[in-house]
């Protein structure tokens, strides 16, 4: 998700210091599995609203489709990286989780502690929003 490898390596050092901090809290294997894609994305997410330039929207439609392979996923990262500022911290994190990470609904109402109704209400509403960006620019 990040492009460049400090940062990766800080969001990642920064999650595992709190997973380890908060180790008492966290049950079973799947909540900690849980827990780590809730925390690096949103960690993520900060360090794109900390360090990043705000860039223009060009192709943003293109994160409306999920997109698997290598170029599209760094094209779709990028992507993201530019409109970071711009998105409720909410629709962003379920948009990472389902386009960069290809989880399930499932899989992310259970990171995020929503149900998979309330993910595809943000997924609809991040598509919804790219649209206007991409309109706009």
């Amino acid at each position: 998700m990040m492009r460049d490898p400090t940062e990766a390596q800080d969001v990642a050092q920064e999650t595992f210091v709190r997973l380890w901090s908060n180790r008492a809290d966290i049950g079973d294997a799947r909540a900690v599995t849980a827990w780590l894609y809730r925390t690096s994305t949103r960690l993520a997410v900060d360090s794109y609203r900390r360090n990043r330039t705000r860039a223009p929207f060009d192709d943003a439609h293109e994160l409306i489709e999920r997109r698997s392979d290598e170029p599209d996923r760094l094209h779709a990262c990028r992507l993201l990286e530019r409109i970071a500022g711009r998105v409720p911290t909410r629709e962003l994190e379920v948009a990472i989780l389902s386009r960069l990470d290809e989880l399930t609904h499932d899989e992310i109402g259970e990171v995020t502690g929503m149900s998979g109704r309330s993910v595809r209400r943000l997924l609809s509403k991040f598509d919804s929003r790219l649209a206007r960006f991409r309109e706009r620019e």
